[in-house]
């Protein structure tokens, strides 16, 4: 599996004189691995992040990819990335994205984003999940309609056929979190059906690492909702 890390982004943020290189992690001394642990703990609530090392061991086996808003060693920014297989190869899991507090609303998130989706270059296009925004209790209701924003901004898009999708809850065995799906489409606009399917199922057993007979694959793919005949 190849990855194209030829282009790397360049912006000045974070204060003057600061430039930021955009590129795929491949080493990881001890001041990228602090950052990133700080980055992603910091950044991201206990409930929806898998164990910092866990992550960390998975990167550095090539089983997931880490595309980083880097100032020398310094991560100060992250993406986090699974290349799904199966029936949905050619779509690019977004697992997180993340940025140092100090580089925020600086066009950091957006430069990061778009380089790693340009590098990557999925076949299908890009899936992420994004909190509940219809949930109106939610505490963080305008963080999650902020993060909607955001992507919206980058070329995402809602994807409505999965309107009850379920994620594992990384903090509570056994329980769930209601999230939404978006998509950033390459060459494909939005998964058909049977792609979204595929999708769906990849997301539980390659992002979570569920077995594939386990409920939560099957209750989400039956969530589904089947494109309209014309």
């Amino acid at each position: 599996m190849s990855t194209d890390t030829s282009e790397i982004g360049r912006a000045k943020v974070g204060g003057p004189g600061k430039a930021l290189d955009y590129r795929l992690v491949e080493a990881w001394p001890e001041v990228t691995v602090a950052d990133f642990k700080r980055v992603y703990e910091t950044s991201l609530p206990a409930g929806e992040r898998e164990p910092t090392d866990r992550v960390l061991t998975a990167m550095r086996k090539g089983e997931m990819l880490c595309f980083g808003a880097m100032e020398g060693d310094h991560l100060r920014g992250l993406a986090v990335v699974r290349r799904l297989g199966g029936a949905a190869q050619g779509i690019d899991f977004l697992v997180y994205l993340a940025v140092d507090a100090d580089y925020r609303s600086g066009g950091t998130g957006s430069i990061l984003l778009t380089n790693c989706l340009r590098s990557l270059n999925p076949k299908h296009g890009m899936v992420l999940e994004v909190e509940d925004t219809r949930d109106a209790n939610a505490l963080n209701k305008q963080q999650r309609l902020d993060r909607v924003k955001f992507y919206v901004r980058n070329g995402g898009l809602m994807v409505e056929k999965a309107p009850d999708y379920r994620a594992p809850d990384s903090e509570h065995d056994g329980q769930t979190l209601t999230m939404q799906l978006m998509w950033i489409p390459t060459n494909t606009k939005m998964p058909n059906f049977e792609l979204l399917k595929a999708c769906v199922a990849a997301l539980m057993t390659d992002g979570y690492g569920l077995p594939s007979a386990h409920r939560l694959v099957a209750e989400n793919v039956a969530r589904v909702i089947p494109d309209a005949k014309v």
